[in-house]
């Protein structure tokens, strides 16, 4: 018995806590997220990673597969948050760097999105849309075919 070594806080579980039934099972589901990340389902990928997360909270695996699907589900925060927790252990990882770069390419989209979304917005307020003149055209029709209706 190590008497020198710090005594362990009852609060938080180690890796060694962690039973060997919960460890395959964490496997099993982390498997079960790659296929599904395979078959873009990936709301399934996130939930089978949570619950390989769930049964061992230590599977670096299973949460490299939580980021592959919060990274495709489009919660980009979230993913990164994990990444940088990864990345602490393994930093030159050839998967993290791809993944990073897969966050790069989606926040470059999503911004040419928004400024093509954005483009001419002010030149649109001050002209009258078509949309516009129609509806008051619309109005008047019905009018004119109750009159006729009525004679």
């Amino acid at each position: 018995m190590d008497l020198t070594a710090a005594p362990r806080d009852p609060e938080k579980p180690t890796e060694e806590d962690v039973s060997d039934l919960d460890k395959d099972l964490s496997i099993i589901q982390t498997n079960m997220a790659a296929c599904h990340l395979r078959l873009d389902r990936i709301d399934r990928v996130v939930a089978c990673a949570d619950a390989a997360l769930k049964a061992n909270p230590f599977n670096k695996k299973a949460k490299f597969r939580l980021v592959q699907g919060y990274i495709r589900e489009g919660s980009i925060p979230k993913a990164e948050k994990l990444l940088d927790e990864l990345e602490k252990d393994s930093p030159r990882d050839a998967a993290f760097a791809a993944e990073r770069k897969l966050i790069a390419s989606k926040e470059k989209e999503a911004e040419s999105k928004q400024r093509s979304e954005m483009r001419g917005m002010f030149d649109r307020a001050n002209s009258k849309p078509a949309a516009a003149e129609d509806e008051t055209k619309t109005d008047e029709q019905p009018a004119v075919i109750r009159k006729k209706n009525n004679a």
